[in-house]
């Protein structure tokens, strides 16, 4: 758990003939970790006639129509894939199969297409009803200027002979056409339509010669006969437009096996590729390399004899045998409750091969400090049931690693509440295990200054094992925070406890202690260059090196003093979330004293706890990860590995 897996570097050679049953053998065993050949086998760069095997790109077509027909029938692909699919996809007629979900997307797109036409009219005709009303309501004073955000109208009259023609021209247009009266040779009417257009409108109204009312001062009241025929306009329209969400929906039923199956055969196509792509080619020899796990042997070999019978030649190479390969990819055995506390660590860097794993590190000490500034029984068991909700609902899968975080950080909040004996704000409720943080201020600080001097210790140790394990023993020793300044860092941390705690003498041990560290650090590069029989001690003059390695040395101690003093957030944060309910509780005094009724006060407590959830928990968990960062992994961490990531279905 604590050092990652060992890995084997491999070539496989085979015949070109096997090439499609161990590409589906490497997706089926899930634990090759491909890499580029010629980039990793030194011969190969200086040969000539080796090339990379072109992927198939015909099947690109394809997935992109099969994208478009699932966004068009609303399919989400949350099918599980398992390795039985692979047998039972096969060679499919590409051609055949473009055809096939041409016409599906045809047919699809023309009823959604009609179903979002059909949406945008009711959108209009609703539009165009809510300001109508505004007319039946008080009338429409022809003269009057009424200004609408969506609706244009004009009230006029237009000659009898004219009127059908003028009706069949709006049939295309959104506009509601109502007669009001008529006389022997005019009709009059109202001109409803949308704002958008209020040009094509006009320049049809003039061509049959329409005209509009001039009477000072004349009111015109909106019958029902407006309102009700704009309301069956929408009833109709949204008649058919659940008619053709329904053959949608019976589309979708109709094809859902066979997007399904297509789906499948594209992904799995995919991933073929991605594998074929990692192949190169020597005359009718294919090579193709990876890393696997070394625990694995066995069963890769199987695999491949298995595959390919006897037809091929193995290579398999431990790191230390292949040192041109830096980049060997990490992986770490570690038990399921550490998994959330992988991505935290990732997001920052990934460790060496070999080195220390930090991550069982980090995921107790985050839920430590994390607990320690936001330790409340009530608001940790409302973290921990959001978390418990919103794991169970699919259209949070993807943030699972996160909502699993949510729930051990509701427990150690529910874990400290007990210590600190809060329910809610509440101290009064449940005695507590520990201590309370108000009241104990000067000892909590002490424990929040000695946890971070813990884990800065943990840090300078996991950096001296790394450098131990990579060989490179100057960074071990002489580095920022090597062997040498952690024992200053331990000698300082003496001295001041003995002084100022204690309030005992300082034995001149202890000053060697701090001396002797710091004389070494200062001598670093000439006692380096000594050790290596380098000709030249200095690489620059005595002035120059003097004063770089005075400020050098002068932000060591800074950063050391800045690196523990920052851990007092950790208990000022704690001292913080107990304020703000003493805060919400002292607004609740008040509203009491001035008389308000019982429920706003409950509500002002509800808010309250609400607020500090929401607020507080987000940067409790930020302050919690700045100090995983800044404190601890900058001890250790200056290169990063590369995971391991074997080819397998997703």
């Amino acid at each position: 758990m604590l050092k990652t897996e060992n890995m084997l570097f491999t070539n496989i050679y085979i015949y070109e003939n096997d090439k499609n049953r161990l590409v589906d053998a490497i997706i089926k065993c899930g634990f090759v970790h491909l890499v580029d050949s010629d980039t990793v086998n030194k011969f190969l760069r200086e040969k000539s006639g080796v090339y990379h095997l072109r992927s198939d790109i015909s099947i690109d077509k394809i997935k992109t129509k099969l994208y478009d027909l699932m966004n068009i029938l609303d399919i989400k692909p949350v099918w599980h894939m398992e390795n039985k699919d692979l047998d039972q996809t096969t060679d499919i007629d590409l051609d055949e199969e473009m055809k096939k979900t041409e016409n599906i997307i045809f047919s699809a797109s023309q009823i959604r297409n009609k179903v979002l036409e059909l949406e945008n009219d009711i959108n209009k005709y609703r539009q165009m009803l809510q300001q109508i009303m505004v007319l039946k309501e008080g009338g429409y004073q022809v003269n009057s200027e009424m200004k609408f955000e969506y609706l244009y109208f004009r009230v006029g009259r237009i000659s009898k002979e004219y009127y059908d023609k003028l009706a069949k021209e709006f049939e295309k247009i959104i506009v509601a056409l109502f007669p009001i009266q008529a006389d022997e040779n005019d009709i009059y009417l109202y001109l409803f339509t949308i704002k958008k257009n209020k040009y094509k409108v006009d320049e049809i109204l003039d061509r049959y010669g329409f005209s509009d009312i001039k009477m000072e001062g004349s009111l015109l009241k909106v019958s029902d006969n407006v309102v009700d025929e704009l309301n069956q306009k929408i009833d109709t329209a949204l008649k058919e437009k659940n008619i053709l969400t329904e053959k949608l929906d019976d589309m979708k039923k109709e094809n859902a096996e066979y997007i399904k199956h297509l789906f499948y055969m594209m992904k799995i196509s995919d991933l073929r590729n991605k594998v074929k792509k990692y192949f190169v080619k020597t005359s009718n020899i294919l090579l193709i390399s990876g890393w696997v796990l070394s625990r694995k042997k066995k069963e890769m070999i199987q695999l491949i004899e298995k595959t390919v019978s006897r037809n091929y030649f193995l290579e398999l190479y431990t790191p230390s045998e292949l040192r041109e390969l830096d980049n060997v990819p990490v992986f770490y055995k570690m038990p399921r409750f550490f998994e959330p506390f992988k991505d935290l660590t990732y997001n920052y860097g990934i460790p060496q091969y070999k080195t220390v794993n930090p991550i069982p590190v980090v995921a107790v000490t985050y839920l430590l400090m994390f607990g320690a500034m936001f330790g409340d029984i009530g608001q940790g068991f409302v973290l921990f049931l959001l978390g418990l909700i919103m794991r169970r609902l699919k259209r949070f899968s993807s943030m699972k690693s996160i909502i699993t975080m949510v729930m051990y950080c509701g427990l150690s909040s529910m874990l400290f509440g007990w210590l600190f004996g809060s329910f809610f704000g509440y101290e009064t409720i449940i005695e507590p295990l520990w201590l309370k943080p108000m009241n104990n201020i000067n000892t909590l600080f002490g424990i929040g200054i000695g946890f971070g001097i813990g884990l800065i210790t943990v840090g300078i140790i996991i950096n001296i094992i790394n450098a131990l394990i990579t060989k490179d023993f100057v960074k071990g020793i002489f580095s920022k925070f090597g062997l040498l300044s952690g024992i200053f860092y331990w000698g300082i941390l003496l001295v001041v406890s003995k002084f100022f705690i204690l309030k005992e003498k300082i034995n001149i041990g202890l000053i060697y202690l701090i001396l002797i560290p710091i004389i070494l650090i200062f001598l670093k590069e000439p006692l380096v260059n000594f050790i290596k029989r380098k000709k030249h001690l200095l690489h620059q003059g005595v002035s120059l090196y003097i004063m770089e390695n005075v400020i050098e040395l002068f932000d060591l101690i800074i950063s050391y003093v800045a690196n523990t003093m920052s851990f007092i957030r950790v208990i000022a944060f704690g001292l913080a979330h107990a304020g703000l309910f003493i805060a919400i509780f002292n607004i609740v005094d008040i509203l009491k004293r001035a008389g308000t009724p019982g429920i706003f006060n409950i509500l002002v407590l509800i808010v309250g706890n609400i607020g500090i959830i929401c607020l507080e928990g987000l940067v409790v968990s930020i302050q919690a990860m700045r100090l995983e960062y800044y404190e601890f992994f900058g001890k250790f961490f200056d290169k990063t590995g590369i995971p391991y990531q074997p080819v397998k279905l997703e």
